[in-house]
Formats: C-alpha cells, structure tokens, sequence
C-alpha cells in the first residue's frame, strides 16, 4: 500500500516581494495537516507514503511532518538512493530531532539545484490509528497543542 501525498503549492515561494502574513501560513499549514490525516486514516499499517510540497517554507514542511509523527503511528524511513543524497537535509528548529532532519529533504532556491523550492519526506505507518495506543497518543497530542 502506497500514497503519494502532494501539498497544495500554496505557501512560500520566490517572489520579489511576499505579502502574505504569518496568520495566512498557519492557516496553510493546518490544511497541509488536515491532508495529513486524512492519507494516515487511508494508508494500511506497514504502507508508506511521500509527503512532498512545492514550497520551502518550514511550517508546510518540517512542522507538518513533526506535527503528523507526535499525532499518527507513522515514521519516517530512508528516502530511496539518488534523491537521499541530494538537495539539503531538513531544517532544525521546526519539531524534528536531528535525526528526523536526515531522513527528509529540502530544495531551496538558493542552492545549486536551481529550484523554486520544494520538499520530500517518506513516511511508514506501524500500526493502525484505531489501536488504543495511536488513540492516546492522537489525544495527547492534541492537548498539548490547545495548552499552546
């Protein structure tokens, strides 16, 4: 079982002049996750699935990924041999641990691929959302993010 996740371009992209507001990219981040759900409620236990936007903006990226692996029994796993050697590792600083930051790649405009930005993370899910285990851990995850 396999799906191909592909976020909606919405966010930041190289522009000479960005009139977007903080509030907006929240907003897109939360529709990234909303799509999150919704591929991890489809993808059978032991599947796995591509995360990819066409933005480098690190809370459509790094966030939602961080955001999906404290809410949904999903890991990430090595992406396949070329593209884990290519573009940069994932940014530090947005919830994933160094290690996370590995295993995820980002292509930014100013790097020597030549790119308008993109990102790509492979994830695999371990157990099923309905398990009680991925239910405490969806509800913890949850108030953790209403204190805040």
């Amino acid at each position: 079982d396999f799906i191909l996740e592909i976020g909606s371009a919405l966010g930041l992209r190289p522009r000479l002049e960005q009139t977007v507001s903080l509030e907006f990219l929240k907003g897109i981040q939360k529709q990234q996750e909303s799509l999150m759900f919704s591929a991890a409620f489809l993808l059978k236990p032991g599947g796995s699935m591509v995360y990819s936007t066409c933005t480098f903006n690190p809370m459509e990226n790094e966030c939602v990924i961080a955001n999906t692996l404290k809410q949904y029994p999903l890991e990430l796993i090595p992406l396949p041999s070329p593209v884990n050697q290519l573009g940069e590792i994932g940014m530090e600083g947005f919830g994933l641990t160094k290690e996370q930051c590995s295993l995820v790649r980002g292509f930014n405009p100013h790097s020597k691929f030549d790119t308008i930005g993109f990102f790509i993370a492979r994830l695999r899910k371990y157990d099923t959302i309905r398990s009680k285990e991925s239910v405490e851990k969806f509800q913890n995850a949850r108030k953790k993010r209403q204190k805040s």
